[in-house]
């Protein structure tokens, strides 16, 4: 097991092609490898839905904004802190569409 940080190729993808519907925005370039961190980073102006099945709503990117997931900030593992962190899984599809709802409350959790 080692202890190197490696990284996976970063996603580049044109926000301004979203719409109502989801669209996968890592086409080709699936996570080759669990992430422990992931990074998104919204340039648009629009409040951007973020899907990793391409049918529900996991998760928003406000306007204008960045959003780090670490999943092992603060962590010990499970079996007295060793491994058994979780992460997103190596092949994840990510999925992103816009939303014309104004005025929203939007509330995301993570089990």
């Amino acid at each position: 097991m080692s202890n190197r940080l490696e990284n996976i190729d970063i996603v580049n993808f044109d926000a301004s092609t979203l719409n109502a519907s989801f669209q996968q925005i890592n086409t080709g370039v699936e996570t080759s490898a669990a992430c422990i961190a992931f990074k998104f980073y919204n340039s648009s102006s629009n409040l951007i839905i973020i899907s990793y099945n391409g049918v529900d709503d996991h998760d928003i990117l406000p306007p204008n904004s960045s959003f780090i997931f670490d999943s092992e900030a603060n962590s010990e593992g499970f079996g007295n802190g060793v491994g058994g962190h979780k992460s997103l899984p190596a092949g994840t599809k990510i999925f992103a569409k816009t939303s014309s709802d104004t005025d929203r409350l939007i509330f995301v959790g993570y089990k």
